[in-house]
């Protein structure tokens, strides 16, 4: 029987009459009184735990395991901190690498917190979501009482159809940490995870983040910030929290995507590498854990480490599709298109709304003059919806089969308001629009559409883009004889600064006769060695080689930087390499592997310098 103390409260909550029953969560909390017995049991004085029981519409505590499929999404909802200790806030996060661990479950975006139960559960749903956990913490007679409550979603956002509730004690906030694995078991264990399964895929909470509840609220503050698009703020929050934890590897992580963002890329890269390493050296083997390690293989060019992690993820989670999802992206890299086309159809298989792996797969389609069935995947798209990257997709399938007037269309139609396009669509139809013009030696409308492009990814804070569309003009500048203006767009492009944006920058300035520029002189990191970092080097020197006659030596070290690259990087130096060392036959056989693989190219709009095709002559 609950306390005496309580009854009142419990029999309000589940009135029949909705008149009579608490309005909200909050008013049934202020009437209670925090209740504990001398043998440290206690009911959940929090929110959640009145939540649940102002259900009170037949809705009842539920301890039958479910059986869910692999993979099935779970959102977190923000803890409902009921003590002084705003550092606990951040506890949803060591839970959700509790759950990253399950092949059943897969933690979902924390909410943002002050949202109501109802709103939570209404989100979930819109995004697919069948499981919603909420937490929360009270500060009760000099101790901590966690509760959690897991609820399977109905039809209504209102009231959910099942509930799942579990009470914690916790002596002190290392205690409450601690208990992150055990609210991720006894989640799994609901959730239909066999308890073999759970104890051979479980770790402790402070080797997945960190034993610092300091650094984990900065990490929490980070994630936060960043949901609002404040950047270099959310980079703070992340550095404070690796300098009170240098181990905290998923904070070094975020710190390498937000660097990537503000086009950093020697700092995205040093601490990809950096994570990645404590990743490996805690053997941490989460799905995000190794997605990181993933993303920095991608990055830095490290194909063979990267192929050894996608195995991990198709050998750790066998039903999630990101394993196959890299596998096949690392063959692509490689130009290995026919390994790709399974895995890509495998992935999508298993997760039939991820846009981009259709997208992928078209382009090696398309690469390899398998046109019908690039048409085929992107009719089967369009039977389910449209969108901007479907069109874009459709419009690059135009483009290889030289009808820009169709193609020029759907870029356009990727901003059509009724698609509801977002930033990147906005910029990427301008870039695919600068593009067509280039492709058909119109030059200088090409300039006015990438200036135009340019303007619109700084009126974005898009620093990365903007980067890549000053090279791009720096490129057309040269085509069209004005060096000075292509030395002015090759300087704006490293604003960033560091040795791969510099090096980038000095590969145009050599070509506009400005080799005295204080970028050509940088020279590579002796102490790095990222096959990216090599092959810029590469491109570097020779650009300087072939300015000074030495052909010979140019075209070695352009060969040596295309075999490093991935496949979709358009080797221009090396197209003008070999024309310079009069190597015909060789530049006749690059040119057809070129032209044949142009989806790859108009695929990557970031990466391919305009008009690279259409100068092959």
């Amino acid at each position: 029987m609950p306390h005496p103390g309580w009854q009142k409260t419990i029999d309000k909550c589940l009135a029949v009459d909705p008149v009579v029953r608490w309005k909200s969560a909050r008013a049934a909390v202020a009437e209670l009184q925090p209740v504990h017995s001398t043998r440290r049991k206690w009911l959940g004085v929090s929110g959640a735990a009145a939540a649940a029981l102002c259900i009170g519409l037949g809705v009842k505590s539920c301890n039958r395991r479910l059986a869910l499929p692999p993979g099935t999404r779970v959102a977190l909802a923000a803890l409902e901190n009921h003590t002084t200790d705003p550092a606990l806030d951040a506890w949803p996060n060591a839970l959700a690498r509790q759950l990253d661990l399950s092949r059943t479950i897969q933690p979902a975006k924390e909410s943002q917190a002050g949202a109501d139960a109802a709103k939570i559960r209404e989100a979930a749903m819109r995004g697919g979501i069948p499981l919603v956990v909420f937490s929360s913490v009270a500060s009760v007679g000099g101790e901590l009482s966690l509760n959690v409550r897991m609820e399977l979603l109905g039809t209504d956002p209102a009231y959910p159809a099942r509930v799942w509730r579990k009470d914690w004690a916790a002596s002190n906030r290392q205690d409450l940490l601690r208990l992150a694995a055990a609210a991720g078991s006894w989640i799994r264990d609901a959730a239909g995870e066999s308890q073999p399964e759970i104890q051979a895929r479980s770790q402790a909470p402070e080797v997945l983040t960190s034993a610092s509840w300091d650094a984990l609220q900065l990490f929490s503050q980070g994630d936060r910030t960043r949901r609002t698009g404040n950047l270099k703020l959310a980079l703070s929050f992340y550095s404070e929290a690796t300098q009170i934890d240098p181990k905290f590897a998923l904070a070094v992580a975020r710190s390498a995507d937000l660097q990537a963002q503000l086009n950093d890329l020697d700092a995205t890269l040093e601490s990809q590498t950096r994570a990645a390493a404590l990743l490996r050296s805690k053997a941490i083997a989460t799905r995000e854990a190794l997605g990181i390690r993933v993303m920095q293989a991608v990055d830095c060019w490290e194909f063979a480490e990267g192929q050894r992690v996608a195995a991990l993820l198709q050998g750790q989670f066998p039903d999630d599709h990101l394993g196959n999802f890299y596998a096949a992206d690392f063959h692509r890299f490689l130009g290995r298109y026919e390994q790709a086309i399974p895995l890509y159809r495998e992935a999508f298989a298993r997760a039939p709304k991820a846009i981009y792996i259709n997208d992928k797969l078209v382009m090696v389609l398309l690469a390899l003059g398998r046109i019908p069935d690039a048409a085929e995947v992107i009719r089967q798209e369009k039977l389910v919806h449209d969108g901007p990257w479907i069109r874009r997709m459709d419009a690059i399938a135009a483009c290889a089969r030289n009808d820009f007037q169709a193609a020029r269309g759907l870029f356009i139609s990727m901003t059509d308001p009724a698609l509801r396009p977002d930033d990147s669509a906005r910029i990427f139809s301008s870039l695919q629009l600068a593009y067509l013009e280039s492709e058909q030696g119109r030059i200088h409308p090409a300039i006015e559409a990438f200036e135009k492009t340019l303007d619109l990814c700084r009126r974005l804070n898009r620093n990365g883009e903007a980067a890549a569309t000053c090279l791009h003009l720096a490129e057309l500048h040269l085509w069209a004889g004005d060096k000075t203006r292509a030395a002015e767009y090759a300087v704006a492009s490293a604003s960033a600064g560091g040795y791969l944006a510099h090096a980038a920058a000095a590969e145009y300035l050599i070509r506009a006769g400005n080799a005295a520029h204080p970028f050509v002189r940088t020279t590579k990191p002796n102490q790095v060695d990222y096959p990216r970092v090599v092959a810029a080097d590469c491109r570097l020197r020779a650009e300087a080689a072939l300015a000074a006659g030495d052909h010979n030596l140019a075209l070695q070290l352009f060969t040596r930087a295309h075999a490093i690259s991935p496949s979709h990087l358009f080797p221009d130096g090396l197209v003008r390499a070999l024309r310079a060392a009069g190597r015909w036959d060789d530049l006749r056989t690059l040119t057809a592997q070129l032209r044949q693989q142009s989806s790859l190219y108009f695929g990557r709009a970031l990466d391919y310098p305009p008009g690279g095709l259409a100068r092959l002559g």
